[in-house]
């Protein structure tokens, strides 16, 4: 083999080691501020631990636990950019032990702390401070047992892994711990992969990735931005901090919900896939650069998503029937609507009357597409019109409005919510739940059901299938019984066990059951029904005429502007 050929890339090394021999290094191992914070759960932890018991049983030779990557920042420092759940987690298992079997406590002590007594691990700045104190400093880790309000969703975690494991190892006696943990310190082998500069650790960061391991798509995302925006490393910092920070504020889910719809609300681009960074890539770099992204456009469209989430749009006057309609809106099937309202309360939040106008004609718009009204073929063209309008209220608003319900559209939705449905068919099925939850929120005093089925159920009051004799009195002929069982009038609320016991009892036992049950909840389409003594065709006719009435005045199905 000539010379001039290498056998490892310039600025890279790789090396198995034992945890042990890792944690013997006088080295500080630190997390760097674009890196995501400790987010195993129960699952992960346990897995891990467990499977390295299994090996301890066995007494394999040896466990391999993956790999890790470090970037070296000088000889005293590394950080981690690959490896921090693992690792984190095994020094907590380590602290435990140190606590647990105290006679040798100072020989686990050594793994966690360098000579000089300071961690060996550094957590990002959030929560560095709470790992040192609980963690690393000996006899602390049981605190995290009965740890409440934590600051951070991962320090949270952490105190679940301290319970974690204490729920598998509070049987082990002190000794058989140590050996334990012994084995696991000797035995469990890491394949240590070492760069010198950032861009090489986050190439193989990338391609573990690819190969499988799970990275979330803002993780991903922040890593991306600032490694390739070719910032100074004290700018690289205060954005992570920034981001980091913004990260706390909203939960982990909604966070990465923010993410995935930045290109869409930047630009009505498509809503990225987890990952694709390509396309999240051009919408930030073309238009913004990353400190303008992290501390204007995310901190903006944050507050928006969260105040939609949480259903606490600021609209001054119109703030409850915002809110109303919002979460009316998070019951239809699909969310196509939610980046245009988080837009729309970012950029023009202010001005409480146009906020309101385009909620409610969203609200209009998104339940008609939900009950399948308008030309299917014709709803990604509706919705790019909404993106490209803006602001220009004649193009949201007008005869032709990307927002408006034209004549036609109103005729079909009013005759939908007012004609039958389909007994046997699942997705009129669906729609009826829709139906029925859009009316008791336009009710007086009326709420938005959550449509979970754990919880709610639509219930016909004159039962779509068997009955007897009781209902035959006031429904003779099978034609009256499909006339009125399958029509908004004849529906309510229940909870799920009120529903089992409804069945097809006669309409005064199913009155007990709706009114006195100590596990049922009072909407108002079933308060609407309190006062009824006998359910007649006529009485379900009446209620059909004044609730699509009410729902179609909510909707303004009868034209006019909102």
């Amino acid at each position: 083999m000539p010379s001039e050929f290498k056998d490892v890339p310039l600025g890279l090394a790789a090396k198995i080691e034992s945890l042990s021999s890792l944690l013997q290094r006088q080295v500080a191992m630190r997390m760097p501020r674009y890196q995501r914070p400790y987010v195993w759960e129960a699952g992960e932890v346990t897995q891990l631990m467990e499977d390295l018991l299994a090996a301890y049983e066995r007494q394999a030779h040896s466990y391999f636990v993956g790999q890790m990557v470090f970037v070296r920042r000088n000889r005293l420092e590394v950080e981690i950019a690959d490896g921090q759940q693992r690792l984190t987690t095994l020094t907590m298992f380590l602290a435990y032990v140190r606590d647990r079997a105290a006679a040798h406590g100072d020989m686990y002590q050594r793994l966690i702390a360098l000579n000089d007594g300071t961690p060996r691990i550094h957590l990002r700045p959030a929560d560095e401070n709470f790992f040192a104190e609980y963690v690393q400093k000996p006899g602390k880790l049981s605190t995290l047992l009965t740890a409440e309000g934590t600051a951070t969703d991962s320090q949270g975690l952490l105190c679940n892994t301290a319970k974690v494991l204490s729920s598998l190892f509070e049987s082990m006696d002190a000794e058989t711990l140590h050996d334990f943990a012994y084995y696991v310190s000797c035995a469990t082998v890491l394949n240590i992969i070492e760069a010198d500069e950032r861009g090489g650790a986050l190439t193989v960061f990338n391609a573990m990735n690819r190969e499988g391991k799970i990275v979330s798509g803002p993780d991903i995302v922040k890593s991306e931005l600032l490694e390739r925006a070719h910032l100074s490393e004290e700018d690289a910092e205060d954005i992570a901090r920034e981001w980091e920070n913004l990260e706390d504020a909203m939960s982990r889910g909604a966070f990465e919900e923010l993410i995935r719809l930045t290109p869409r609300l930047l630009y009505g681009e498509p809503v990225v896939a987890q990952g694709d960074l390509g396309a999240f890539r051009r919408v930030v770099d073309e238009r913004l650069s990353p400190k303008e992204f992290v501390r204007a456009t995310l901190p903006r469209y944050s507050a928006a998503l969260t105040g939609i989430r949480t259903r606490t749009v600021a609209a001054g006057p119109h703030t409850q029937d915002v809110n109303r309609r919002i979460a009316c809106l998070f019951n239809v099937a699909s969310v196509e609507w939610l980046p245009l309202v988080v837009r729309y309360v970012a950029d023009f939040g202010g001005n409480h009357d146009k906020l309101a106008r385009f909620v409610r004609a969203m609200d209009a718009l998104a339940f008609a597409l939900a009950l399948n009204i308008g030309d299917p073929n014709e709803k990604s063209k509706r919705l790019a019109r909404i993106w490209a309008a803006g602001a220009d209220e004649k193009l949201l608003f007008g005869a032709d409005g990307a927002l408006t319900l034209s004549e036609a559209e109103r005729r079909a939705l009013l005759g939908r919510v007012s004609g039958q449905f389909n007994r046997d068919n699942k997705t009129d099925a669906s729609l009826r739940r829709i139906v029925c939850a859009r009316t008791n929120a336009a009710m007086e005093g009326g709420e938005v059901p959550s449509l979970d089925d754990r919880v709610t159920t639509l219930e016909h009051i004159l039962p779509a299938r068997g009955g007897g004799k009781s209902w035959e009195t006031n429904f003779p002929t099978l034609e009256q019984r499909d006339r009125y069982a399958h029509i908004l009038g004849n529906w309510t609320f229940v909870t799920k066990r009120q529903n089992g016991r409804c069945g097809a009892k006669s309409f005064q036992e199913k009155r007990k059951i709706y009114f006195e049950s100590p596990d049922g909840q009072m909407w108002a389409i079933m308060r609407d029904i309190q006062d009824v003594e006998d359910w007649t065709w006529e009485a379900i006719e009446r209620r059909h005429q004044r609730l699509t009435g009410l729902l179609a005045r909510d909707l303004n199905l009868h034209g006019g502007e909102f």
